[in-house]
């Protein structure tokens, strides 16, 4: 029987057995020869495995020598299995974790934002047509970008610290809208800091943020154009200009104003990437130093 050829002992001659596999095929059936030498071939084969790894087809007896290669390999498959499925489960569990968190952190804000004080207010706030009005960063990334930053800190030894994994930072962000960023990573435990601060230009967005999210005076309306960011050592900026030539500007202008050593966050730049006062630093494509 076929699947008896890899049973390994107690099997009939070699010869016997191919007559055994072609015997219902008539030799005038075309491909006869084909498959009569196949089937020698894999059996001639199984032969040569069985001598190799000192199995003895007629007796049954195993060469001491003979380790068994293939069940070790299968139980390490079933082992390196396991761990992956563990693994995927805990991958699993933080992101719906990162997703509940996410959820929970926009509704919030959408509330601050929906307050009648602030909506009402809103009304009556010209925007400035070259801006942005406030668009919330992606705060599932926003978390990934501090994670590599946090990592970037600890490995720079212009941050390094005797006690601390690193320096506390300034941090500022810049068009912090109602106060969302900053309130994660006041309570978050993302980064060492020293203070928390931030502005935006339009004043509802702040108010928001000192009623709601409690931000107090860490918070205040300014224009980012006139901003001096020397003292920070974190400065994220989630593109407040909409025009190109005003957000182009508003880069140059910024980066000049930094200290060298400092951190920019900057997604959807103009001119970062070309800028040589700048280094791009982490995995996120985002994050700059400045030189």
């Amino acid at each position: 029987m076929v699947t008896g050829l890899g049973s390994g002992c107690g099997r009939p001659p070699m010869q016997t057995r191919v007559s055994m596999l072609t015997r219902d095929v008539r030799p005038a059936t075309r491909g006869f020869g084909h498959r009569r030498r196949t089937a020698l071939f894999w059996l001639r084969r199984q032969e040569e495995d069985d001598s190799r790894i000192g199995r003895h087809a007629v007796t049954g007896t195993e060469d001491p020598r003979y380790f068994d290669y293939v069940g070790e390999a299968k139980d390490l498959i079933a082992y390196e299995a396991d761990t992956l499925s563990q693994i995927s489960q805990v991958l699993f569990a933080s992101e719906l974790s990162v997703q509940v968190l996410s959820r929970v952190l926009v509704a919030l804000e959408n509330e601050a934002l929906e307050n009648p004080d602030v909506a009402n207010a809103m009304e009556d706030t010209e925007i400035d047509p070259a801006s942005f009005s406030y668009i919330g960063y992606d705060l599932r990334e926003f978390l990934r970008v501090m994670i590599d930053l946090d990592g970037l800190l600890a490995d720079d030894p212009d941050y390094k610290h005797n006690q601390f994994r690193y320096n506390p930072v300034r941090f500022m962000e810049v068009g912090c809208g109602p106060g969302r960023n900053l309130y994660i990573l006041q309570n978050g435990g993302l980064l060492l800091w020293s203070t928390l601060e931030g502005i935006d230009i339009v004043g509802p967005y702040i108010d928001a943020a000192r009623s709601f999210f409690k931000l107090g005076e860490s918070v205040w309306q300014g224009d980012a154009r006139t901003l001096d960011c020397e003292p920070y050592d974190i400065v994220f900026s989630n593109r407040p200009f909409s025009d190109v030539s005003a957000q182009s500007d508003y880069e140059k202008r910024l980066v000049g104003s930094m200290k060298k050593g400092a951190y920019l966050i900057a997604p959807l730049s103009e001119t970062h990437k070309q800028d040589r006062r700048l280094v791009a630093m982490g995995d996120t494509g985002v994050i700059w130093k400045r030189l």
